[in-house]
């Protein structure tokens, strides 16, 4: 599978395919503690037809004619799956973000807008209260 290299593609496809599709859309995310890697995977999670029997007799023949969308030339459905992997601690923030766009497009539906959700949810500051420790 190709991973995607730019986190902002990444973002931007992932949602496009949830969009598309929410009821299929899976996102899974993987930590590999022994190369210390961190893969986040999004995926239309279509089944894949074994054995098609392709149009005409020569099964690798290829034609130029167009097809339709989400199919091969041959009608089989595609599977988009798009992959980000990273090592640097700094993704993790921008691991969160997705996440709760996710979870804003799960919650208010697909077509929500999504320009708002940040990583954190920003509180009030509270204040502090002062212990019943020693005084000085």
């Amino acid at each position: 599978m190709v991973y995607i290299t730019s986190w902002d593609e990444f973002v931007d496809r992932s949602v496009q395919l949830f969009r598309a599709d929410p009821e299929s859309t899976r996102y899974v995310m993987k930590y590999r503690h022994c190369d210390g890697k961190l893969v986040l995977k999004v995926t239309d999670n279509r089944e894949v037809i074994s054995n098609p029997k392709p149009h005409g007799s020569k099964p690798w023949a290829l034609t130029n004619q167009p097809t339709p969308h989400g199919s091969d030339e041959f009608g089989i459905p595609r599977i988009e799956c798009l992959k980000f992997k990273t090592d640097q601690a700094q993704d993790a923030k921008k691991m969160e973000k997705l996440n709760n766009v996710f979870f804003t497009l799960m919650a208010r539906g697909p077509e929500a807008d999504t320009s708002e959700v940040t990583g954190k949810e920003q509180t009030d500051a509270q204040p502090t209260k002062k212990g019943r420790g020693r005084k000085q």
